[in-house]
């Protein structure tokens, strides 16, 4: 009985360490076995090491009479004898995943054209309509005989809405007359002379009937008006109005300096005794007549009885404001 009971446990000790040797060596390879709950956790044991919960598939029972597989399933874990369902966890089938192809495509990019872009700015009006400017012009005008005229004015301008300019108006207005070139021959102002002998003809007679009246006085004859004396006398006072020169000495250069009486030679009269009276500024022949009448040398020449004929002429100076030019030319023929 007793060496039963021996041959009992050794057979059992030897179970035992073969289970123990089968359990390590798979432990010590980590591979799945067969009956495993797939998934379980692996936990660690006071040492850190990985620790793996089995079951095993064989059943394992010894009875006193022999080897037998009738005892129930004996699970392990770290040496200890446990009982652990079988659990067998349904496949899990991962859906499969298409990923999306990419189909790269080559893009043909039209030539960049350059273009020009002109920006027009609004321009800002300026309404300067009622406004006026004032500027200072200067104009110079050639007249005849080489005389000019300068005329410096401020020219009153109205400004249109546009900022366009029209004249209204002027102010400070200076006139001068340029007569430092004046030349002019007998021929030239003859022109003229006759002109003035029909514009000015009531004063001619005017002129002539003082004149006479005043020789009355004295008891002397009336002198005679006479053409070819009255042009003369016409060219002499349009030559004094341009000239600006009023002396018996004509416009000439300083070395051939001519007379009252040269121009009676240049009119064919190279004979007799002549005399000349002058005046400028009077506007009238009464005014010009008291002039003559109450100056000496003047009066004279008016009562001289060497005189026969005489000549008058009558001329505006080129500066109006100057009034006229007179001319008296006596002559003993």
């Amino acid at each position: 009985m007793k060496i039963r009971i021996i041959l009992i446990s050794l057979i059992i000790a030897l179970v035992l360490a073969f289970a123990a040797c089968s359990f390590g060596s798979e432990k010590e390879t980590g591979d799945t076995q067969a009956g495993e709950t797939s998934g379980e956790e692996i936990t660690e044991d006071e040492t850190g090491e990985a620790q793996t919960w089995w079951q095993t598939t064989a059943n394992y029972s010894i009875n006193v009479d022999g080897f037998t597989t009738t005892a129930p399933a004996v699970s392990e874990t770290s040496g200890e004898a446990a009982t652990i369902p079988s659990t067998t966890k349904p496949a899990t089938t991962k859906p499969a995943t298409t990923k999306p192809v990419t189909t790269w495509s080559s893009t043909t990019r039209a030539p960049a054209t350059w273009s020009t872009t002109t920006t027009t700015r609004p321009t800002t009006r300026v309404n300067y309509e009622g406004q006026t400017r004032v500027q200072s012009e200067t104009e110079t005008v050639q007249l005849k005989y080489g005389v000019s005229r300068t005329v410096t004015k401020d020219v009153i301008y109205a400004v249109n809405a546009d900022g366009s300019v029209t004249a209204i108006g002027s102010q400070n207005e200076e006139t001068t007359y340029n007569r430092l070139n004046y030349s002019a021959g007998y021929s030239d102002l003859l022109p003229a002379a006759k002109e003035h002998m029909q514009t000015y003809k009531a004063f001619i007679n005017e002129v002539l009937s003082r004149t006479n009246r005043m020789r009355a006085e004295k008891g002397l004859s009336a002198l005679k008006l006479t053409d070819k004396l009255t042009e003369q006398a016409n060219v002499r006072a349009e030559e004094i109005a341009w000239s600006g020169k009023h002396s018996h000495a004509r416009p000439s250069s300083l070395i051939d300096i001519k007379y009252f009486s040269s121009i009676f030679k240049e009119n064919g009269l190279t004979s007799g005794t002549a005399g000349e009276n002058i005046g400028w500024g009077y506007n009238t022949p009464a005014d010009v007549c008291t002039a003559w009448r109450n100056s000496e040398t003047h009066y004279e020449n008016i009562i001289s009885s060497d005189y026969k004929s005489i000549g008058i002429g009558v001329a505006p100076d080129c500066d109006p404001a100057k009034g006229l030019c007179w001319v008296q030319h006596f002559y003993s023929e």
